[in-house]
């Protein structure tokens, strides 16, 4: 232990009336066998491996965040991937080019005769629709007759057009 003699200025009310009054610290110097020092030594190492421990949980939380993002990279490699095969199967059925039918002359007689036929028909049933077939081929450019009779299919062109194309 070491003590140090220290002057210490107490002023009175009155300054001119200062007084020197002289204190005796003592100061302890730390030591490596004294228990505060052990105590200070033992609160660092603790906060060294506190900090240590973070450092590692940090480290595998990066591990675990890159290992998920490689994940998803390889995912949208895999789709990508996916999405250019199914492309390409899809390609070549849509790119083939149609071949031209020939039509005799026979058959181009029975297809205007079979559409006579239909278009008398509906006429029969909808007097009216010469009045709107403009509007009717509006509708025909848009839809296609799949699953449809001919006449299911002017059905629904009329109806169609009759109730957007009001007159």
């Amino acid at each position: 232990m070491k003590q140090l003699i220290v002057s210490v200025l107490f002023f009175n009310a009155i300054p001119a009336f200062a007084q020197v009054q002289q204190h005796q610290i003592t100061i302890y110097e730390h030591k490596k066998h004294d228990s505060t020092s052990r105590f200070i030594n033992a609160m660092e190492a603790g906060q060294r491996a506190r900090y240590y421990r973070e450092q590692m949980e940090l480290i595998e939380l990066q591990k675990t965040a890159y290992s998920l993002q490689l994940r998803q990279a390889e995912f949208d490699q895999k789709e990508r991937e996916r999405a250019a095969r199914l492309a390409a199967a899809r390609a070549p059925a849509t790119a083939q080019p149609q071949t031209a039918q020939v039509i005799t002359a026979a058959q181009q007689a029975e297809i205007v005769e079979r559409t006579n036929i239909e278009l008398a028909l509906f006429t029969a049933k909808y007097p009216d629709w010469k009045t709107i077939e403009k509007e009717m081929m509006h509708f025909a450019s848009r839809l296609e007759p799949k699953n449809m009779s001919e006449q299911e299919y002017l059905e629904v062109l009329y109806v169609l057009a009759k109730s957007f194309f009001k007159k």
